[in-house]
């Protein structure tokens, strides 16, 4: 596309394709899938779940469907309404509903029309003939926003491990670039004890998304400021358990 492209292409291009490949695999498994831990391929989490956790549509499913406290988070149909909410005197963060590790998030409001409207037309559906999972997955591509609250930098995001209901490890992120809290985007990992409101408040995530989609392992990502915390998000695809490092100097952090 003509133009300045506030997306790194090549970047998300490469997740892409691990997506492919990815769901690839997923498709060619599913026919021998046993869910009743007999013999067959079994997945930890049913491929239903993994599949359906790719699309960030699962946020706005669960704000309808349950009473847990999910960032606001909204839809984006249209370019006209991502012009508009860039124009607003509160901040928002953009996102494709299909991407990893922060890939195509921004924020909307130093952004100029051409910029935005490339950012649309970058992470609009992406249409296709092909019966393939893939090409059926990519077809749901699109945009969501949430508004950028201060606490995103202040006290950092808490990503809460669970498996079988149980909390296992625990991490916080706290650095940013340009307001994306991201190890990707210049954050760094903590080791973090989380409080008993954040404990009762990932377990009751990961109880309620089990309510929808079973789920034996998931990371619940928690923001904002006690008595006042939301879920950001809800990973039950690719957790990130325990690949990250830890320097000395960022062992501990409550």
């Amino acid at each position: 596309k003509a133009g300045k492209s506030i997306t790194s292409r090549n970047q998300y291009n490469s997740i892409v394709e691990q997506l492919q490949s990815f769901l690839d695999l997923v498709e060619y498994l599913q026919p021998f899938e046993n869910k009743d831990n007999n013999l067959g391929v079994r997945f930890v989490n049913p491929s239903e779940t993994l599949i359906s956790n790719i699309n960030k549509q699962y946020l706005l499913d669960l704000s309808k469907k349950t009473d847990l406290p999910i960032i606001p988070t909204e839809r984006i149909t249209s370019l006209d309404r991502l012009i508009e909410l860039s124009n607003k005197e509160q901040k928002y963060i953009a996102k494709p509903l299909i991407a990893e590790r922060a890939k195509g998030a921004i924020i909307l409001n130093d952004k100029n029309k051409e910029e935005l409207t490339n950012y649309f037309n970058d992470f609009s559906p992406i249409e296709s003939n092909g019966s393939d999972l893939y090409s059926k997955v990519m077809s749901h591509q699109g945009l969501i926003t949430q508004p950028f609250l201060e606490e995103f930098n202040k006290y950092g995001e808490r990503k809460i491990a669970i498996i079988d209901g149980e909390i296992t490890t625990s991490r916080k992120i706290i650095g940013s670039d340009k307001g994306i809290v991201s190890i990707h985007k210049g954050g760094k990992n903590y080791i973090y004890n989380p409080s008993s409101e954040e404990q009762e408040l990932a377990k009751r995530a990961f109880n309620e998304f089990n309510k929808i989609n079973k789920a034996n392992y998931a990371r619940v990502d928690i923001i904002g400021k006690p008595g006042n915390l939301k879920i950001s998000e809800i990973e039950a695809l690719n957790p990130s358990f325990s690949d990250h490092t830890f320097p000395e100097e960022t062992r501990y952090h409550n």
